[in-house]
């Protein structure tokens, strides 16, 4: 089911990369930016003052000019990464040594089911220490998970069919139209000990060393759908948003396969929000629950009532998990004109990871 009519979907789009350095003097020290500027296309129906805060406008810009002139430094990242794993993953470091003895090429195996990423050299807890009895089991599962789909498929793999006794139903990287590359990663597995029929879909979040990500949680273009409110572009993006506003009807490239409609097909299940937008109730009614950790603000307050009537509606929870130093869940901005706002359930943990 199509959700739009051409005529009824709003949007703001900010290219920052068509932006020159110069042009920010002009967004910093404008009084109004006209939506006419090659780096600005604005929807006709909507009111221009939402460009009169050109401090807002800038500063979004800015960072991202910043954060794409400094990708290459910040893709370092994953040099430290490596390092990481040859200095402290015992795995990895004995078969390079055995590699370097054989006469062999100590190459580093990125792909490894031993390699961790910069999250899981911070966390390397993969253990599930809790039963599905406790009242806390779905949540914690949803934690973990979330930690673990950052891992390469091997990890996964490794981690859900042979510590955690589950099925994995797929390791997915999923095409972005927008960055032309695959930038949003899932991963689907059965979860037989707690329920026959209870599927687990998590999302990957911020990749801490990609300046496209980071590009995407700053970026404050929206697009806003009837009856839903306003929404980040990005985020609808990731899901498999495409260029004109609207969402494949079918898969049609296994090389570029999209979020929506690739999960869709293997398990029917998805991000609530596309779900309740293309009206999927059948999918909606035997969804339980959806926890985020670190989620950015997504939508408008309109948005926010939205989702929390069709969380009532169908029945479903619905919490959203926050640490106290986490910059993510503080973008994009909050303000009386861009309205970003969070909503739901905040379970928030300090900066002592004590529950508050």
């Amino acid at each position: 089911m199509e959700p739009k009519s051409e005529t009824k979907v709003k949007f703001l789009k900010v290219n920052a990369e068509a932006a020159r350095f110069r042009d920010l003097l002009g967004i910093y020290f404008s009084t109004k930016i006209k939506g006419s500027k090659e780096y600005i296309e604005l929807h006709p129906d909507v009111n221009e003052k939402i460009l009169e805060r050109t401090s807002i406008l800038f500063a979004s810009v800015l960072v991202q000019k910043l954060l794409k002139l400094h990708a290459k430094l910040l893709a370092l990242g994953y040099k430290f990464e490596e390092l990481v794993n040859i200095l402290f993953n015992e795995n990895i470091f004995t078969q390079i040594l055995i590699n370097k003895l054989q006469g062999k090429l100590p190459m580093l195996d990125k792909e490894s089911e031993t390699y961790v990423s910069a999250i899981g050299c911070l966390d390397k807890r993969v253990d599930l220490d809790i039963k599905p009895v406790d009242i806390r089991y779905f949540p914690v599962l949803s934690a973990m998970a979330s930690k673990v789909v950052y891992e390469n498929k091997k990890f996964v793999e490794a981690a859900i069919k042979g510590q955690w006794k589950m099925e994995l139903i797929g390791s997915y990287d999923f095409y972005n139209e927008d960055h032309k590359k695959n930038t949003t990663q899932a991963m689907v597995f059965h979860d037989k000990h707690a329920n026959q029929d209870m599927i687990i879909v998590a999302f990957r979040g911020t990749e801490p060393f990609d300046a496209d990500a980071w590009c995407t949680d700053f970026d404050i273009s929206w697009i806003s759908f009837p009856d839903m409110g306003k929404v980040h572009s990005g985020f609808m993006k990731a899901m498999g948003l495409q260029k004109n506003e609207t969402w494949p009807k079918h898969i049609d490239n296994d090389d570029n396969p999209q979020c929506h409609e690739s999960i869709k097909e293997k398990l029917s299940s998805l991000c609530f929000a596309v779900l309740a937008l293309h009206n999927e109730n059948s999918i909606l009614e035997k969804l339980k629950a959806v926890y985020t950790f670190g989620q950015p603000r997504v939508g408008n307050a309109s948005f926010g009532r939205y989702m929390k009537k069709k969380f009532k509606e169908f029945n479903i929870t619905y919490n959203r998990y926050v640490y106290n130093n986490d910059v993510v869940p503080r973008v994009p901005f909050d303000n009386s004109v861009l309205m970003f706002r969070h909503f739901g359930n905040c379970f928030l943990y300090d900066s002592h990871y004590v529950y508050k």
